[in-house]
């Protein structure tokens, strides 16, 4: 029969071709001017090839995958995918006097990816620095080692969000079997919706930095604020049923960047003993400028994740939740109205539980990330540690909400054993709703910070002795702890699938692992 067992093969392979021509002239002339000029051209070809079949129905347990060719059922699949990036740039570099330099770069881009009429973008942009330092006024200042003055304009692409073909018109199989004259026949229908308009998201960012150095460059800082607009950015918008496509790819939005990154480092101790120190932390702010072209103010890309004008990227949205609804209790309807279901606020007081009361309950958008490094030496010894951190974003633990969910055939979380039953009135876990999901809810929105110590290491090195300069042997941790409140297993956690618009999900990423490492270095 169709069930007595089930086996299936595959195989995948892709080619990456690249070539890459760099051609440099440099030049100085006056003995004041510093001349260079750079072209590149690129290319990348990405083609990729796959192959599976699926097989139910075996004669015996001892057939094995080589012999799919004897179930009942077989269902073969196959797939292939060509991509093709060129790329042109050019750059103009010219330095005086070692004090003032200017750079200019153009540079155009073209991608299969984008619809016929945008598969080129061009990107310029322009810099500037200022060596404050090698002026006159500043020559006698011995207690100030560096002091350049930084400015930046240009304009990026990216084309990373979206797969090969999306501005095509597609068609797919339809997954059901036609009967003509007796004969079986696969249906094909539409998928995708053409768009010739398809093109690259651009970024503008405005920069400008600051390099400091103190005291022989025992003390350094460098400040950068910036601010970058996004334009033309590409996301997957879901359609109406009536369009009869689940949905397609444009640029559809617009977002803004702006914040500060600072970085400092700074040799405390000098001598036999050692101690280095550096810092960086970057302070962030973005908002939604703009959907679909001001038609829209707010837009769900998720049952979770909005986007909305004027607010931060991603926020999470939904139901509050406030407890599991018990025995004895009014039970308002709409959404799990139901006796150990979850109890969600009436935030509007219309008596019923429905998308107006969905508010705010989430900000993935840390309030700042930062680093810590230090190293310490004493003669042959030495020791360093990394840390890293967020702080002030929250995640949407989507593995949670899938874990408590009971919908079979995976792993639930242990506490789902004790849910909510008329002998076990649990205020913990809901009883399972027939063929339902929980409601998405504040439930499943967590703090996101964290401080991780990244690694550890403690070496030694060796007196020099003939032929040999150094060497050193070392032991290392890496990712030893993690402070957080965070109840999933990783808190380091970014885009969900791919998307530029969906962050701070957990959909159950898996952490880094900790590891300990030794090792020896010989330099000759």
């Amino acid at each position: 029969n169709d069930n007595s067992g089930s086996g299936s093969k595959g195989n995948a392979n892709s080619t990456v071709l690249l070539h890459e021509s760099i051609l440099t002239y440099a030049t100085t002339f006056a003995e004041r001017h510093s001349l260079k000029f750079t072209g590149v051209f690129a290319t990348q070809s990405n083609l990729s090839n796959s192959n599976s079949i699926n097989a139910t129905g075996f004669p015996n347990d001892a057939t094995a995958n080589e012999a799919v060719q004897l179930a009942l059922t077989r269902t073969v699949s196959s797939g292939r995918s060509r991509e093709r990036l060129d790329s042109y740039l050019g750059r103009i570099n010219y330095g005086f006097r070692d004090k003032y330099f200017l750079d200019l770069t153009a540079r155009a881009d073209g991608s299969s990816k984008f619809g016929a009429n945008h598969k080129y973008g061009f990107f310029p942009a322009i810099s500037a620095a200022w060596r404050i330092i090698e002026e006159p006024f500043l020559k006698t200042v011995t207690w100030l080692s560096d002091l350049k003055l930084r400015a930046s304009y240009g304009i990026t692409g990216n084309a990373g969000g979206i797969s090969p073909y999306q501005s095509l018109s597609t068609v797919a199989s339809s997954g059901s079997d036609y009967q003509f004259n007796h004969v079986y026949l696969t249906g094909i229908n539409p998928s995708g919706i053409a768009n010739p308009d398809l093109r690259w998201e651009r970024s503008t960012q405005a920069d400008i930095g600051l390099d400091l150095s103190l005291l022989n460059n025992r003390f350094s800082l460098v400040i950068d604020v910036y601010n970058k607009k996004t334009r033309d950015l590409l996301y997957i918008r879901t359609l109406p049923l009536s369009s009869g496509y689940g949905s397609i790819t444009g640029n559809f939005a617009s977002l803004e960047n702006k914040g500060i990154e600072l970085a400092a480092n700074a040799r405390i101790l000098q001598g036999d003993l050692k101690w280095d120190v550096s810092a960086n932390a970057t302070v962030n702010r973005n908002k939604v400028l703009d959907l679909d072209g001001g038609t829209t103010q707010e837009r769900f890309v998720t049952t979770y994740s909005v986007l909305t004008v004027g607010q931060p990227l991603g926020q999470f949205k939904t139901y509050v939740f406030d407890g599991i609804n018990q025995t004895g209790e009014a039970i308002l309807p709409g959404y799990d109205g139901r006796l150990g279901g979850h109890k969600l606020k009436d935030l509007n007081g219309d008596g019923l539980i429905s998308a107006a009361d969905q508010i705010v309950t989430g900000n993935p958008n840390p309030k700042f990330i930062f680093g810590f490094s230090t190293n310490f030496s004493y003669k042959n010894v030495d020791l360093g540690a990394f840390l890293a951190g967020s702080q002030g974003n929250d995640i949407y633990n989507q593995a949670r909400f899938a874990f408590e969910t009971p919908l079979g055939q995976r792993n639930l979380l242990a506490g789902v054993a004790t849910r909510w039953s008329a002998t076990n009135p649990s205020q913990e876990f809901a009883s399972p709703a027939q063929g339902g999901r929980l409601p998405v809810s504040s439930r499943f929105v967590e703090d996101g910070s964290y401080l991780r110590l990244k690694n550890v290491t403690l070496g030694y090195t060796l007196p020099k002795f003939r032929g040999v300069e150094r060497i050193r042997l070392y032991v290392s941790g890496n990712n030893l702890f993690t402070l957080t409140k965070y109840t999933g297993l990783d808190p380091e956690v970014n885009t969900y699938a791919g998307s530029n618009t969906v962050i701070g999900v957990d959909n159950l990423v898996y952490p880094p692992a900790r590891s300990f490492l030794g090792g020896l270095q010989v330099t000759f």
